[in-house]
């Protein structure tokens, strides 16, 4: 058997396999390590919302009485020492993405092709990948021609100078997570300004963004959103 991914679904699959008594399975995973989305997203403030004993494995849960809400580096090494704790190791290999899959009607075997030039015949195949990881960028006029850093919060530039002023482009979880982040900026930031996503529901009715700090507004648009509006101060 063959799981593809090794976030929270591929892990959860090989641990309970190995609970079942099944040894005889790969772990494919395209990235450098286990994490799925919580290894790929390392903007500012990256946290999940949902409880951290909740947001964790059946069979390992997640117990720190310190910890409400965990971040991306405390879910990050909880996943990894998961993994070593039930020996998954073994069965993982990095770095090895699947670009092909083909099942024989007559075999009853799916082949399936890596990025290495591999062939692996199995009886059996889980997909476990995820969708958090992979940028969704709107097509806005002027980005070709914009002269200042740009990326999409899963690809995070952690090289960027984010001095002066910065624009979310988007107002769901992690612009409200890193917003507040960027505004705090250890005193480099003096304005953040979110936009909703152009087209979007959102973008069809006045969306107020606001991050105070200490007296101020930090997240105040320079320019009028959708509609000709400005929110108010």
């Amino acid at each position: 058997m063959v799981v593809v991914g090794a976030g929270f679904g591929g892990l959860t699959m090989a641990a309970e396999l190995k609970r079942a008594g099944v040894e005889n399975f790969l772990i494919l995973e395209e990235g450098p390590e286990v994490g799925g989305v919580w290894r790929e997203n390392t903007y500012p403030g990256c946290s999940c919302y949902v409880p951290a004993h909740l947001y964790s494995f059946a069979f390992a849960p997640y117990r720190d009485a310190h910890v409400g809400y965990a971040g991306q580096q405390a879910i990050l090494t909880y996943m990894r020492e998961v993994t070593d704790r039930n020996g998954l190791r073994p069965h993982l290999r990095c770095d090895t993405a699947v670009v092909a899959a083909d099942y024989s009607d007559t075999d009853r075997i799916w082949t399936l092709t890596t990025t290495t030039g591999e062939l692996i015949r199995t009886d059996a195949v889980v997909w476990a990948l995820g969708q958090l990881h992979r940028p969704a960028i709107p097509r806005l006029r002027g980005t070709q021609t914009f002269g200042g850093p740009a990326f999409h919060s899963a690809r995070w530039d952690h090289t960027a100078d984010l001095s002066g002023q910065i624009a979310v482009v988007g107002t769901g979880s992690p612009a409200a997570q890193m917003i507040p982040e960027l505004a705090r900026g250890r005193g480099r930031c003096d304005r953040v300004s979110a936009f909703p996503v152009p087209g979007t529901a959102q973008a069809r009715r006045v969306v107020r963004s606001a991050v105070t700090v200490g007296a101020d507004v930090c997240a105040r648009p320079a320019r009028p959103l959708p509609g000709g509006a400005l929110p108010r101060r």
